[in-house]
């Protein structure tokens, strides 16, 4: 997409403008040289006769008017026919064969006919087209207009692209700025807000909107830090009141360490996701080189998690055997995204099974049941966007996409033929070690 098209769109205004000016200027130039030309020629040729007529009153084989470019004959004997049809059944006055009142003739003449003293007619033909020609050795005056046209017009559009990038550099500054704004830098001051112009007044409104977002933004994080607190608080009694059941109960029964060991996994669990979310909210960047997953064991872990009571009866889940895939990324984030496709499609398959497998730069979980609805496929990753059988909050899959989105993987969900749903999250290839 081109950043500059609203530039580009005024030169182009302003370079269209130009050129029908110029246009207009040069056809009214041309018309205004012609209706020169021609009075002056037209000037010429009342002359001629009228010096003529006074040396033909005195005497008779005075010589004819004899100038370059101009013909001159009495009557219309040596005539050639060109010009005897010309003139023919035409009165005393001036002609032309080429402009708006012109007459019909060969080429272009300026003609004037009148009465000598005897009665016989002077006509003098005056070829205007050869005085064009000869205006130049080399041009017509035609190519001349031409000429000046094409290089008036070139130096109004580098004027007007020169003009174009004077005028919104400063404009183009002040967009770099904003996009080069940090989420912590919000409450910067921009030095065009200086300018009393448009484009001040832009900056000033921009100013004015990163301050408010700024006070927003400071209050979010105020907000996510009391979160933390409450929700830490219970998992810290919780592990505490965990880590004492064992001191005040018999040693030696396996069933409670297992109940006791999920229950720590969990608040462990819990524990990441606070992190993890306290993350996402503050916009920090999570993304670590040094931080690798692996996502079979991750998806190992969390299928050792989940409740009995998730998997339906009639249900099987299958991990099914693939490549060993490891990430650059906390384990607690990728556990996240995997956690809802996972739960999404135990919850919407009543019989057949759901299908785990890992690729060498993807994760698939396909399953058999109820399918998405049709309605809904387009908008199923934004928030509370869910099935009618759906129990939760239809928030599972907004959080994996953005998650995703942070970490620049693809996650698709798409209809399984005949019946189900196939979700995938696809890693970029560069980053997987």
């Amino acid at each position: 997409m081109n950043n500059n098209l609203l530039q580009l769109k005024i030169i182009g205004i302003f370079c269209l403008l130009l050129t029908g000016m110029l246009a207009f200027q040069a056809q009214t130039l041309s018309g205004s040289v012609q209706i020169t030309e021609d009075n002056v020629i037209n000037d010429i040729l009342h002359k001629e006769a009228v010096a003529y007529g006074e040396r033909y009153k005195d005497n008779k084989a005075a010589r004819l008017p004899k100038i370059q470019n101009l013909r001159a004959y009495i009557g219309t004997a040596g005539m050639p026919k060109g010009l005897r049809d010309t003139i023919r059944g035409r009165k005393d006055g001036l002609y032309e064969t080429d402009g708006p009142d012109s007459i019909p003739g060969p080429a272009r003449y300026n003609i004037l006919i009148t009465t000598l003293s005897d009665g016989k007619k002077l006509h003098l033909f005056y070829r205007s087209e050869d005085t064009l020609k000869e205006t130049s050795k080399f041009l017509k005056t035609k190519d001349i207009q031409y000429l000046m046209f094409l290089a008036t017009t070139t130096l109004g559009i580098a004027l007007s692209c020169l003009i174009g990038f004077i005028v919104f550099r400063p404009l183009r500054s002040l967009s770099e700025k904003v996009k080069d704004a940090a989420p912590d830098d919000l409450s910067r001051d921009f030095p065009e807000t200086d300018r009393n112009d448009e484009i001040g007044l832009l900056a000033r409104n921009i100013q004015g909107s990163y301050k408010r977002i700024q006070k927003f933004v400071e209050r979010e994080r105020q907000f996510t830090r009391d979160v933390s607190h409450e929700l830490r608080t219970p998992l810290s009694v919780i592990t505490g009141a965990v880590d004492l059941i064992p001191v005040f109960l018999p040693e030696g029964n396996p069933k409670l360490d297992k109940v006791l060991a999920r229950i720590n996994r969990a608040t462990d669990h819990m524990q990441q996701t606070i992190t993890t979310f306290l993350w996402l909210a503050r916009e920090e960047n999570i993304k670590n080189s040094d931080v690798f997953c692996d996502v079979n064991a991750a998806i190992h872990a969390v299928t050792e998690d989940l409740p009995s009571s998730m998997i339906q009866e009639g249900v099987e889940l299958n991990v099914l055997p693939g490549e060993h895939l490891v990430i650059p990324a906390p384990e607690s984030i990728f556990r996240i995204v995997f956690s809802n496709l996972l739960t999404n499609a135990l919850a919407h398959t009543a019989s057949g099974s759901v299908d785990l497998s890992v690729g060498t730069d993807h994760v698939t979980v396909s399953d058999t049941g109820e399918g998405i609805p049709e309605e809904i496929i387009k908008d199923i990753r934004k928030p509370h966007v869910q099935g009618k059988n759906s129990k939760g909050f239809g928030l599972g899959l907004s959080i994996a996409t953005e998650i995703c989105a942070r970490f620049n993987w693809n996650l698709s969900i798409d209809r399984r033929k005949p019946t189900g749903t196939v979700a995938t999250i696809t890693f970029q290839k560069q980053n997987i070690p």
